[in-house]
């Protein structure tokens, strides 16, 4: 069962950033999985470094759309990528070093931090950018 099913709701009708959510929530929920599962560590290390890197692609490529764009809020649209990007490469490095292991609870967080993002931060982003023509 999927921690976060994708759906009509997550979609900001950008294709892009759409595609690129899309994967995001699919390696989330590949990740949700493999640790209900009891997937072993260094299985559950890679997926969530495939978490972590795709953020990481999809953050780079939002920020300079907007910034070519001249997004009014790209500053504060950027802090919050950069505060998950700390929590996430935070929590990747700790279960690397074996300092924690994931739970439910981190799974959770991640969930509703990309559920609240893409419907609330990005879905305003994704108005301005379609006004200038980016579909």
């Amino acid at each position: 069962m999927a921690l976060l099913p994708w759906d009509e709701s997550l979609r900001i009708h950008i294709a892009q950033f759409d595609v690129e959510h899309e994967h995001l929530v699919t390696t989330l929920n590949k990740l949700y999985d493999a640790m209900t599962a009891g997937g072993e560590r260094d299985g559950l290390g890679k997926l969530l470094d495939d978490l972590v890197n795709e953020t990481m692609t999809h953050f780079s490529s939002e920020e300079q759309i907007m910034m070519v764009n001249g997004y009014p809020d790209y500053e504060g649209h950027k802090r919050e990528h950069d505060r998950l990007a700390a929590t996430i490469r935070r929590l990747q490095k700790e279960f690397r070093e074996g300092k924690t292991d994931l739970n439910i609870d981190t799974m959770n967080f991640l969930k509703s931090w990309l559920k609240v993002h893409i419907k609330e931060t990005d879905m305003e982003c994704a108005s301005y950018l379609r006004s200038k023509g980016i579909h």
